[in-house]
């Protein structure tokens, strides 16, 4: 982990990662407790693009090579 000044850089790709991956549902979440709003179909099916999309560029080269097995 470097340091640099009272800032600290975290040397985890998957923590940062993660971080990305919850910045939509945090912000309907507080959309939801602030404005009071409702979550939709369509709030829902973004978070599972969102999660797909992540999991997919993660697996990259073992998912492709699975799928070149087929």
């Amino acid at each position: 982990m470097e340091e640099h000044g009272a800032v600290r850089f975290v040397d985890r790709p998957w923590f940062n990662k993660l971080c990305i991956l919850l910045v939509a549902p945090f912000g309907v979440l507080s959309s939801v407790l602030v404005y009071g709003e409702r979550v939709t179909v369509r709030m829902v099916a973004g978070f599972a693009l969102i999660f797909v999309a992540m999991v997919v560029s993660e697996a990259g080269d073992a998912l492709r090579e699975r799928l070149r097995a087929f």
